[in-house]
């Protein structure tokens, strides 16, 4: 009932809003999922399987590595 109900919605507006980021095969960015969530199992297998998904404690550092490269 929670997951059907709160948790795979909530999610979904998540991946949604994610979605945004993106419009186009020469879009580059990146999506930043700050809270402790979305590493839990439950949320993790819900992610797309085709995205790049990075865990890190160094996410400025890395977001700046990745626009700096081409």
């Amino acid at each position: 009932g929670w997951d059907y109900g709160y948790r795979f919605p909530g999610f979904n507006k998540s991946l949604q809003s994610a979605g945004r980021c993106i419009r186009s095969s020469t879009d580059r960015g990146v999506i930043v999922f700050l809270d402790q969530r979305y590493c839990w199992p439950t949320y993790f297998k819900c992610f797309p399987i085709d995205w790049d998904i990075k865990i890190t404690k160094n996410y400025l550092n890395d977001i700046k590595d990745f626009f700096s490269k081409k």
